[in-house]
């Protein structure tokens, strides 16, 4: 799976967030598409601080 994603602010991160437990309530939390929304998210955290703290 290689997919290059790119969001941008709070409401997309939600949206993420919202997907991710979507998803794992459905496939259960060690389940690939799981494990990639999370590792998005951490991504976009992680530019979210960046941005903020110059």
């Amino acid at each position: 799976m290689n997919f290059k994603v790119v969001y941008e602010g709070e409401e997309d991160l939600e949206q993420v967030r919202s997907k991710m437990v979507d998803a794992a309530n459905e496939y259960g939390m060690q389940h690939p598409l799981v494990m990639y929304y999370s590792r998005q998210i951490d991504k976009m955290h992680t530019a979210q601080l960046k941005s903020s703290c110059g």
